[in-house]
């Protein structure tokens, strides 16, 4: 081979087969270059290749198998997986779940991933990979372990069919997330019935080829005139530099009329659109069905960094930062992993479906659905699933439950585990086990409305709020220089980067409570420097934790295995071990669960659940029933405590005219109630509802608060509103105001 160039010539010797009935039966082969300038070539090593297929039901698969190493100096390429060194038939499920295969490469030097998957065209096709182990034979103790533990199957899961996996670390963390949007052509015969595939390239590598199988939209893809979405993990490639997509050609009709194509990296904020309008098609234009594109425009949100030093109206805030900059505001997204175990009892599982809302110390999650195509919640199952939310902060509390649907919707939860990558910069104490030494068990109810994303922020931010139990105040990082100087900032301001900076002149005011900062355990080697504040008691504590923890990881590997720690992430366990079922346990079928240990023992965060008492009063006047389904969420100085079902009141038939309804709500304590929503689903016959009033009673504090309605919730009375908004009112006006639960108010 010659470079014309530089007029440089390599040679390349091979003498060997490539062929599968000649030789070691492999048909491709490296070989390293040869030449006057290369004084040492480099060396061909053979690479031991350990596939572990999983014990799952229907785990083996009879597909063709690949798989590419990439390592410090380039990559192996793809390669069939063909001939094991241990089993006749590959990849099964059970005793033989162990394949061995022999990869001979140039030096990869250190081993830094793998990219494996197979071509899904045989029935049984789906395969559920447990882990992979690559070591060189000439050092076979220097092993690289690859876990996986996820279906490659278009039915289960994510129906991605090529995964990539890195040496250590949290694997659903350690992947970037795509959301690809292809736009098929409105005209005449643009939609395609063949395989479309994709493959994106950037400063750091490519994706592979992914093949677009699932789209979020529609089972039936690539119709004329429709966008279809797909959400796919790969690894970080860098900035995006192009794409190139096509199709395999496969069925009559395939041709293809592509109009565009949008990648959004919601880790990122950042925005490609890439134009194509062409045919895909043997028989139109230049006869190409695979085309590489580079962008033709690119976005990138403003992300706002806001810094609240004071108490103050968040929602004001955002309006100012709306109106001195109109561009795009990009709330920047982090990932998190979440882990279910589902537990052993009979009839544990579950068919409904599966929510949850995380609480940290700068604000709430959204309310995000738990779902992929492989059948979740089964009894003694974990499944794992990855979303894209809010940065909020260290975790303080989850909201985990389900909307009660299906033949089977009684759960039995055990534990959630929830990692994602720590804030950087971060300097937080570590929670002490308090001394309760029974296993936890949380009780609370209730969606919450998604509607509510109170974390406006990226990664690199930082929101106090003074008057949220979801906040740290300034004192917990006293230490840091940083903070100090923020505390005297003399104004506000919007620079063009789109940062915020917000003071108050009440910004110094010394505090008279302290919040609780974050428990959660970081799985790194260097966490101890971060605990600054900690006795030496404590810091012997944390280091036998931490080296359960590593334990634990590394249990079930054979000797010699190694994994990569690359990355730290923050674990944050959430022990549950109770019943999710209108007819087990207390009845519901939501619960507020707080930080535990890995065993299930209470953490020291200065959290507290309280029982609510709420008295819902019906008012006296003709109708003023319901049988609808009501609803109310409370809030409070500390946070809210999402929305609850009135479900289990002192009467059989709840909310008649002129009646009492007494239910108990259990949730984190929220100091001072600041309001109440309530609403109904206005289902059934005479939904229309007087509400009088209502009465909340802190169990704790023994304070009760009078918020009084008078008004329907109806849509054919008063304004036709079903929901309203109630605050508290002084306990003097409770007698007069009570005896208008009578009077329909004016309107």
């Amino acid at each position: 081979m010659e470079n014309m160039a530089t007029k440089k010539k390599y040679l390349f010797k091979c003498g060997r087969w490539l062929a599968v009935d000649e030789d070691d039966h492999e048909i491709v082969r490296e070989i390293p270059a040869e030449g006057e300038t290369i004084k040492k070539p480099e060396p061909l090593l053979k690479y031991a290749v350990s596939v572990f297929t999983g014990k799952r039901r229907g785990a083996g698969t009879d597909a063709n198998v690949f798989m590419e190493i990439f390592g410090e100096q380039g990559d192996t390429g793809e390669r069939p997986l063909q001939e094991s060194k241990t089993n006749m038939n590959k990849f099964e499920r059970g005793k033989a779940s162990v394949d061995e295969f022999v990869i001979e490469a140039v030096n990869l030097k250190k081993i830094k991933k793998i990219r494996i998957g197979h071509d899904g065209k045989k029935p049984g096709s789906g395969w559920f990979l447990e882990k992979v182990v690559v070591k060189e034979m000439d050092d076979p103790d220097n092993n690289v372990v690859f876990e996986c533990n996820r279906w490659l199957d278009v039915n289960e899961d994510d129906g991605q069919t090529v995964r990539e996996i890195t040496a250590g670390g949290t694997q659903m963390l350690s992947t970037t997330s795509y959301q690809i949007s292809v736009k098929t052509g409105d005209i005449s015969m643009a939609g395609t019935d063949a395989n479309v595939h994709i493959k994106i390239f950037g400063d750091k590598g490519d994706t592979g080829t992914l093949q677009l199988k699932n789209a979020d939209s529609s089972k039936n893809k690539f119709e004329r005139g429709r966008t279809d979405i797909f959400r796919l993990e790969a690894s970080d490639i860098g900035k995006v530099e192009r794409i190139r997509i096509g199709h395999d050609g496969a069925s009559a009709g395939s041709g293809w009329f592509l109009d565009e194509v949008r990648l959004d990296i919601p880790s990122k904020g950042l925005h490609y659109v890439f134009a194509c309008h062409r045919w895909l098609d043997t028989r139109e234009a230049d006869g190409k069905i695979e085309i590489e594109m580079e962008p033709t425009h690119t976005e990138q949100g403003v992300i706002i960094c806001v810094t609240i030093m004071s108490p103050c109206d968040v929602s004001l805030l955002c309006i100012t930062v709306t109106v001195m900059s109109p561009c795009d505001v990009t709330v920047c997204k982090i990932p998190y992993e979440i882990t279910v175990w589902t537990g052993d009892l009979s009839s544990a599982g579950t068919d409904a479906n599966v929510f949850i809302q995380m609480y940290g110390e700068n604000g709430k999650t959204e309310e995000y659905p738990l779902r992929n195509k492989t059948d979740n919640f089964e009894k003694d199952h974990i499944d794992k699933f990855k979303i894209e939310a809010a940065d909020v902060g260290p975790l303080q509390k989850i909201r985990v439950g389900h909307d009660g649907k299906g033949m089977f919707a009684g759960w039995y939860l055990d534990k959630i585990l929830i990692q994602r990558h720590p804030v950087t910069g971060s300097k937080r104490k570590r929670r002490k086990r308090s001394s309760a030494s029974r296993p936890i068990q949380r009780g609370s109810s209730a969606p919450s409305e998604n509607d509510d994303l109170a974390s406006f922020r990226d990664r690199s931010s930082s929101v106090h709020r003074r008057n949220s139990r979801y906040a740290t105040d300034s004192d917990d990082y006293d230490e840091s220089p940083r903070v100090r100087r923020r505390k005297t900032a003399p104004s506000t301001q919007v620079s063009r980067r789109g940062s915020v900076s917000s003071t108050a002149s009440d910004a110094r005011h010394d505090l008279s409570r302290r919040r609780p900062t974050s428990p959660f355990m970081r799985s790194a080697s260097h966490q101890s420097d971060e605990w600054d504040t900690e006795d030496e008691q404590r810091r012997g504590s944390r280091k036998h934790s931490f080296q359960r923890k590593r334990e634990s990881r590394d249990k079930g590997k054979t000797p010699g295995e190694k994994t990569e720690e690359t990355e730290e992430t923050e674990d944050y366990w959430f022990v549950c071990r109770r019943w999710f079922a209108k007819r087990e346990d207390d009845g519901k079928i939501v619960r507020e669960l707080l930080p535990t240990d890995e065993h299930g023992h209470p953490l020291d965060t200065g959290l507290e659940e309280v029982t609510y008492k709420v008295t819902v009063y019906t008012g006296d006047v003709s109708g003023a029933g319901t049988d609808s389904n009501v609803f109310l969420t409370m809030t409070g100085e500390f946070g809210d405590t999402g929305e609850r079902q009135l479900s289990e009141s002192n009467n059989m038939n709840k909310f008649e005219r002129n009646q009492e309804d007494v239910f108990t709500l259990t949730a984190v304590h929220l100091g001072q109630l600041k309001k109440v929503k309530i609403r109904h689903d206005n289902a059934g016959i005479g939904a229309a509802w007087f509400l009088g009033h209502i009465e909340v009673e802190d169990t704790k504090t023994k304070k009760v608060y009078f918020l009084p309605c008078q008004r329907w919730l109806a849509v054919k009375e008063d304004d036709g509103q079903i929901a309203r908004e109630l605050v508290p009112v002084d306990k003097a006006l409770k007698g007069k105001l009570s005896r208008k639960d009578s009077t329909a108010c004016p309107q």
